[in-house]
């Protein structure tokens, strides 16, 4: 207990001071696991989704906008269902409209959920993720800086589900994401596979968001305003505060986990299609580290361990014989069983040709 409350005392310290983005829900569930995740991001911009959707328009020659992500994430998992996570951000967006160029770095948000697996099967897995946003600041459009990051707060809700056929992991997830601040309610998903091998996978998915609850917007003065802050502040590129964004991503990525202490991971997304949103493409990587709280289990709590696995790593339990319940375990030694057995078999001799044996 004195190990859990120290490891959540510095979870608790490195995530007001450093960042967290994405999380891989697939961690697994095994009472008293700790992980840390690092990730960082870099993004391009290229150009902007058309408002009719489809079609790119380019950046204007000589304006540009990047993002640099730095990202910490800790989860915990107590029990061999529940598992809770903390996440923070540290981002640095550059823009530039031609003539001035604009930095902006800051700690962004901060982030806390909680995951559920809610079925686990032979071949396939659900998990039920919720969690609770919180922006540090706000965009303010008079500020002379560049944008880097939503500034709105969000409650987010998904159901992620994964299968496992032979070498191939397929996956997909789906959710809700209401924000605030005049925003729109997105509906992310994401449908993907990994073939893996060994330690090693290699994955290629889809992701993206929708806006199914618009905001409402009937002057087009929300429309205006925030197309004229893009184009002065961030190269005119609409990565954040953009009015009814529509978004799908391609991604392709190697990862290894040799099931240890250590893993990492290795990306690269383009955009495919959207709406109202920046197109672009970024290259991504991660480190992640696990530790083990070992001290005993409290009164009542389960000892069982449900692990989310990839192909070829299932947690097989050793079969433990049972030598405690006051039998002689002598008499299932296979050389006294022997012994024993042939003992038995001369004296039937001797008895069958005694039987026989003619009188004189």
């Amino acid at each position: 207990m004195t190990k859990s409350v120290i490891y959540l005392f510095f979870a608790t310290l490195v995530l007001t001071t450093l960042p967290a983005k994405s999380w891989d829900e697939f961690r697994g569930y095994d009472p008293g696991l700790w992980d840390m995740e690092f990730r960082t991001q870099y993004y391009k911009a290229t150009g902007n989704y058309s408002h009719g959707g489809g079609e790119v328009n380019s950046l204007t020659s000589g304006t540009s906008y990047s993002l640099m992500n730095f990202d910490l994430g800790v989860r915990w998992t107590p029990s061999a269902r529940w598992g809770f996570f903390g996440q923070t951000n540290i981002a640095n967006s550059s823009s530039s409209d031609g003539l001035v160029n604009r930095n902006n770095s800051s700690l962004t948000n901060f982030k806390l959920g909680t995951d559920l697996l809610i079925f686990s099967g032979d071949r396939i897995e659900w998990v039920a993720v919720g969690s609770f946003l919180m922006p540090f600041k706000k965009i303010d459009t008079k500020e002379d800086t560049s944008a880097n990051q939503e500034g709105t707060t969000e409650v987010d809700g998904r159901i992620l589900g994964r299968m496992s056929i032979k070498n191939f992991v397929p996956f997909g997830s789906i959710g809700v994401t209401y924000r605030t601040d005049g925003r729109s309610t997105l509906v992310p998903y994401s449908l993907g596979t990994e073939y893996v091998m060994g330690s090693s996978a290699v994955g290629l998915g889809l992701a993206g968001f929708n806006s199914a609850f618009h905001y409402d917007d009937k002057s087009g003065s929300a429309r205006g305003e925030r197309e004229l802050y893009n184009t002065a502040k961030n190269g005119g590129a609409y990565r954040f505060y953009a009015v009814n964004p529509n978004y799908l991503e391609a991604q392709l990525w190697y990862r290894y986990d040799g099931g240890g202490m250590l893993g990492f991971q290795l990306g690269y997304g383009t955009g495919v299609t959207g709406q109202d949103y920046a197109a672009g493409w970024n290259i991504f990587a991660g480190l992640n580290f696990r530790f083990k709280d070992d001290s005993p289990p409290s009164s009542g709590q389960s000892k069982e361990k449900r692990q989310i696995t990839r192909p070829g790593k299932q947690d097989v339990e050793k079969f433990k014989e049972e030598n405690s319940d006051g039998v002689d375990q002598q008499l299932f030694d296979p050389d006294n069983v022997n012994s024993a057995s042939l003992k038995e078999n001369k004296q039937e001799i001797k008895v069958e040709l005694k039987t026989i044996r003619p009188k004189k």
